[in-house]
């Protein structure tokens, strides 16, 4: 099944550390925000930025946690559809 990582981690530290969706072979960085008000621990909301290993990057706006959740888990969802689709064996035509 495809990894997701959870790193509270500001977005500059995470595109330093890019060499770890290389070496812990991560398919997503998942990445709270530590700079917005109401973003941090300690409040029921969220702002998170989703990393993908390509670096191409989804910010999703200040959310409630429940909110925030379904976004990863949707992602999740694609991920696991697309290996899926990747493990399923090809369709052969019958040999006449």
């Amino acid at each position: 099944m495809p990894s997701i990582t959870h790193y509270n981690l500001c977005l500059a530290k995470a595109i330093a550390s890019a060499n770890r969706f290389r070496v812990n072979k991560i398919s997503r960085l998942v990445l709270n925000s530590m700079n917005d008000a109401n973003a941090t621990f300690g409040y029921d909301t969220n702002k998170i930025t989703i990393i993908k290993n390509d670096f191409t990057q989804t910010a999703h706006s200040l959310k409630s946690k429940k909110e925030v959740a379904k976004d990863i888990v949707d992602e999740v969802a694609i991920l696991a559809a697309r290996a899926a689709m990747k493990q399923a064996a090809p369709i052969s035509s019958p040999i006449l």
